[in-house]
């Protein structure tokens, strides 16, 4: 049987409202959804799976607030690439390294407002040739290696960067309101 579409993918995986829903559930609040929707729990699988293969750059994108906030959702990382294939394979491979390069990047800051429970694994750095370097070279190389593998002439790394941003700038207002 042939490689599945990424449409074929969105749809087994569920549309970007209830997936957007089951974020808010679980306390990523990083893409709200459209309709109000009610979530419905969604397995980490799926929920990985649905977000790569979502037709909304957004929704994609959410994969790295994901993994920075329930980094246990790591463990499922492997399993939810092999269902997957083409484009939506690899921006899991990549969201999910960007996550665990931008939670060794920013660990101080995320240490300081008791974001790091705990290490995020890079299973898909060997896949996709990144060097043994810092952080920081490694975001590089991984934001070079998204664009060659898309075809897309986006900027990767500040894509990545303005994501940890936002969910920074979100944990820290978090924070100030707790106490």
């Amino acid at each position: 049987m042939g490689e599945k579409t990424k449409m074929d993918q969105t749809i087994q995986y569920g549309d970007g409202d209830a997936l957007c829903a089951e974020l808010w559930r679980l306390g990523v609040h990083f893409v709200n959804s459209a309709t109000g929707s009610t979530a419905q729990e969604i397995a980490p699988v799926d929920l990985l799976c649905g977000l790569a293969a979502s037709q909304d750059a957004r929704v994609q994108l959410a994969i790295i607030p994901l993994l920075l906030t329930l980094p246990t959702f790591a463990e499922v990382l492997p399993e939810s690439a092999n269902r997957l294939s083409g484009e939506p394979r690899v921006l899991l491979m990549c969201y999910a390294q960007a996550a665990a390069l931008l939670q060794r990047k920013h660990a101080e800051h995320l240490l300081a407002l008791n974001r790091l429970p705990q290490w995020l694994p890079t299973p898909f750095s060997a896949a996709l040739d990144l060097p043994a370097s810092s952080p920081e070279e490694q975001l590089n190389a991984l934001a070079q290696r998204q664009g060659r593998l898309s075809g897309e002439t986006i900027d990767w790394l500040a894509t990545y960067e303005q994501v940890a941003a936002r969910m920074l700038a979100r944990w820290a207002w978090e924070a100030e309101c707790a106490a």
